[in-house]
């Protein structure tokens, strides 16, 4: 009971933490449910619970993975405070998660006309506008990200794919290029420059991006599936059969149809 006793008091003044100081806050957390229990506790026994420990609750049931749960607690907070731009932003991530895009939308819309210059908005909404094909608006916001944080690769590449689906491939490549510059680990935008550089013909650019991926491990069956039809079209068939190979060995369901139609007797 001590034990219980002890985390119920923390968890009391978790409830009425502010928003910032509970974020660094959960650094030293190491059993969500236990937290999660002790809100619980304390919102069924306050006749009127305070909005800070729904919306510190929804932050663990977010963590926990429980989108619902989490959705239902910042509505919470929302009926208490209209004015709450973080509630917005954290309901609208969470509804993204349950495929609720347009619901999100419309939540991340609401928190930046409350907090215009929050940057985790603003990524999770350009998100959002791609996911839907708004992609004019998702690069609209993609540039407020930037002007914002300048050097942000990962942004830098999310411009980059909208750019892409708007058919803007000088752009995309730009944007894929500058988010390497600022991460040369980032192997997401050499995987997607390497599928652009294929949609655009260019063969030895794709199978350079595509090795550089390979060579980090990432995406290794895509990424040898894709690499096999540059080396293909790039005139090694050779390479091509190797690339389909380890593709099906890593798991690509239509390797072994590439296989049997371009590498019998190989």
């Amino acid at each position: 009971m001590k034990k219980l006793f002890v985390v119920l008091l923390l968890a009391a003044s978790f409830a009425q933490m502010h928003a910032q100081d509970f974020m660094e806050w959960q650094a030293n957390v190491t059993d969500y449910n236990q937290v999660l229990s002790t809100f619980d506790l304390i919102i069924a026994k306050e006749a009127v619970p305070p909005a800070s420990a729904y919306y510190n609750r929804g932050i663990v049931k977010s963590k926990l993975n429980d989108p619902y749960g989490a959705i239902s607690d910042f509505t919470q907070v929302l009926l208490k405070e209209p004015d709450n731009a973080d509630a917005y932003s954290l309901r609208g991530i969470e509804k993204a998660v349950i495929k609720d895009l347009e619901g999100a939308y419309e939540d991340l819309n609401n928190a930046l006309k409350l907090d215009a210059e929050n940057y985790n908005t603003w990524f999770n909404k350009s998100l959002v506008c791609s996911q839907t094909g708004r992609y004019d608006e998702a690069i609209e916001g993609f540039e407020k990200c930037l002007a914002l944080r300048a050097d942000d690769a990962v942004t830098y590449n999310y411009r980059g794919y909208a750019h892409f689906k708007n058919k803007n491939y000088q752009a995309a490549i730009a944007d894929y290029g500058k988010a390497i510059s600022f991460n040369p680990d980032l192997a997401d935008a050499y995987y997607n420059r390497a599928n652009l550089y294929y949609e655009l013909e260019n063969d030895g650019k794709a199978i350079e991006d595509y090795t550089v991926c390979i060579n980090m491990a990432f995406k290794l069956k895509d990424c040898y599936y894709n690499r096999a039809f540059s080396y293909k079209y790039s005139g090694n068939n050779s390479a091509a059969c190797k690339d389909w190979a380890k593709a099906e060995v890593h798991g690509h369901t239509r390797a072994a149809n590439a296989l049997q139609k371009y590498c019998t007797g190989n």
